[in-house]
């Protein structure tokens, strides 16, 4: 192209991977935009950065490698090998019973046994692909999570319906003391209160800066 030699990753030439590289910039740029001096926005600042940069170089090789394809059933497998780097996570009403619901077509508790008939599932407005639901046919999020051997840190509102507390009761168990467990009471999904939100903030910001700053 002009004498430009194109980008490569993986060996194979594509504009794809530059795209994602710009794209990561920009969403840094973004970021520091609200960059305040404050701990507690000078911390979000550096932990958004560092995870998103830690994501970039292998779904940037993923899409230069083939484009054309649809990479979203391998994110699972690239967030196992990101695990390995990943020092602490914090996890805010996590809701892998979503996809084993799936596995019986149910969703949230609505009945979409009609998504491989119709090609897709009308959840509240929400339009649920049927690649989706077989995607959720092979996973096991408790499982994949079991591979992480770091500290965890959970929360989740003891009036969530859309994802029950019994998923963070589970990961609990599977991380034992490993984790941290902060049940918000009287919270549901969206953590609908200024109070709920700040529980939730400090709480995971007070386990990250304390497991990645010291």
């Amino acid at each position: 192209m002009n004498g430009v030699p194109p980008l490569e990753f993986a060996g194979v030439s594509h504009w794809a991977a530059l795209a994602v590289l710009l794209a990561a910039g920009a969403c840094i740029l973004e970021l520091g935009q609200s960059y305040k001096k404050t701990v507690r926005n000078r911390t979000t600042f550096w932990l958004g950065a560092a995870c998103l940069f830690s994501l970039v170089p292998d779904l940037a090789a993923m899409l230069a490698d083939e484009p054309e394809k649809n990479w979203t059933w391998m994110l699972p497998l690239h967030f196992c090998s990101v695990m390995q780097v990943v020092c602490a996570l914090s996890l805010w009403c996590p809701a892998p019973d979503v996809v084993y619901n799936m596995k019986h077509k149910m969703l949230c508790g609505v009945d979409v046994s009609d998504i491989e008939e119709k090609g897709y599932a009308d959840y509240e407005g929400l339009r649920v692909g049927l690649g989706f639901y077989q995607d959720a046919l092979e996973l096991d999020p408790y499982a994949v999570a079991a591979k992480f051997t770091k500290r965890v840190n959970l929360v989740h509102g003891d009036e969530d319906v859309t994802a029950s507390i019994h998923c963070s009761e589970r990961y609990k168990e599977i991380y034992g003391d490993r984790a941290e467990f902060l049940v918000v009471h009287g919270a549901e999904h969206r953590f609908k209160s200024c109070a709920f939100r700040a529980a939730r903030m400090d709480s995971a910001l007070a386990f990250l800066t304390r497991e990645l700053l010291g």
